[in-house]
């Protein structure tokens, strides 16, 4: 989401993260015309929100 490629801590196997991302990548690839993703209040802070810069509209769900 921020445009960072993912790197795989040295010295441990993370390929459950590895296929989740792959997963991620396909579903948000795939939509022709709109994307809803859904994202927990706690893990999309500020930073996230500044690369945002009006790209997306947040919509909170309740």
């Amino acid at each position: 989401m921020k445009g960072e490629s993912y790197k795989q801590p040295k010295g441990k196997k993370d390929t459950y993260t590895k296929e989740t991302l792959k997963m991620a990548y396909v579903g948000m690839s795939r939509p022709r015309f709109m994307l809803c993703m859904a994202i927990h209040k706690d893990r999309f802070d500020e930073e996230l929100d500044l690369v945002n810069d009006g790209l997306w509209e947040v919509v909170r769900a309740y």
